[in-house]
């Protein structure tokens, strides 16, 4: 190695130990009780600051940075009380304490420059925290808690000037249609509400909102009846595109059905459709049955031989499998 690449070499281990001591320096002080209740109270704002008792706070020990981005990015979480406020949510928050809490994420940059990608890292990390928190907070198995607040503060100590996007907004390119789209409700179809005649008003489509909305119906074999009588002008549509959907409603249904029903649903496709091609259909879902049971047989022959540490290319030679399927099996095995 020249004395260019030696020094090189070691002036990258030195950031990469001054931003290690940096993180731990930081953790290590802020860490504290007294050091994290001045800290907060002076960077908070008084809005969030009003809704919480910053003297009843508890450092959280687990990080949600990602272990190749932890050289240059750690964090800190603080948990802390509500204040008695009737007009908050109440929450089933399992502390020793019993009460409401609220979570403030802080995360440190301690690296020179800044990261574009930072409001990206906050909303993902401090979903994480809210992930764990709801798995915490089940209540007999299930989440029905109410979330807790969460106010993000990011630390940055880097010597460029801080130009990073401070708003998960601006990230995107269409910054107010994002918000629009990710930050209000979520576009809701409620499938049970719509009336069966006004799904009707749809065109090929149709057929698939409708077996969606009573795919769980006990008499399959009637909803398919139903289906293909009410919506001739659909079914005539996916027919010309070769029973696209049809073909995979069958597939669904197929494997909710009891051996008992699917000669009656064999009857309702010969009944609606031409007959030739309801059997021709049927023989298309049996086919792909045979397919799955030869594929599953196939991944089954794989996982024996991987086991026994066979090559990629002998596993391939036994099986109908591509050397990519055989790698991601043994990622799994």
């Amino acid at each position: 190695m020249s004395d260019k690449e030696n020094k090189s070499s070691k002036n990258n281990v030195k950031t990469q130990n001054q931003n290690l001591k940096s993180d731990g320096l930081f953790k290590s002080v802020f860490g504290t009780k007294i050091a994290a209740q001045e800290f907060l109270e002076e960077y908070l704002p008084p809005a969030f600051k009003q809704l919480v008792d910053l003297k009843q706070i508890e450092i959280d020990k687990e990080s949600f940075v990602e272990e190749d981005l932890q050289r240059r990015l750690s964090d800190v979480v603080y948990k802390v009380k509500l204040r008695d406020d009737k007009n908050l949510p109440q929450t089933n928050d399992k502390t020793k304490s019993g009460n409401r809490v609220a979570f403030i994420y802080c995360l440190i940059e301690h690296t020179s420059s800044n990261d574009h990608l930072m409001a990206y890292r906050v909303w993902k990390y401090v979903l994480l925290l809210l992930e764990r928190y709801i798995e915490e907070n089940k209540i007999d198995g299930k989440s029905k808690v109410k979330l807790p607040l969460v106010f993000p503060l990011v630390v940055y100590g880097g010597n460029e000037k801080y130009k990073a996007a401070k708003n998960f907004w601006q990230l995107f390119n269409k910054a107010e249609m994002a918000k629009a789209a990710l930050g209000g409700d979520y576009a809701l179809i409620d499938l049970q509400s719509i009336d069966d005649n006004d799904i009707r008003k749809d065109q090929h489509i149709a057929i698939v909102k409708y077996m969606l909305k009573h795919i769980k119906d006990r008499d399959l074999v009637k909803v398919w009846d139903n289906m293909l009588k009410s919506f001739p002008d659909a079914v005539l549509l996916d027919k010309k595109r070769g029973y696209i959907y049809i073909k995979k409603l069958l597939w669904y249904s197929d494997a909710r059905l009891e051996d008992k029903d699917e000669d009656g649903l064999k009857r309702v496709l010969e009944t609606n459709l031409d007959k030739n091609e309801g059997n021709k259909i049927m023989r298309t879902i049996a086919d792909k049955y045979r397919e799955e049971a030869i594929h599953q047989r196939d991944i089954a022959i794989a996982m024996k031989m991987i086991s026994k540490n066979k090559s990629e290319e002998e596993v391939a030679e036994f099986t109908d499998l591509s050397i990519k399927q055989i790698n991601k099996l043994k990622t799994q095995s």
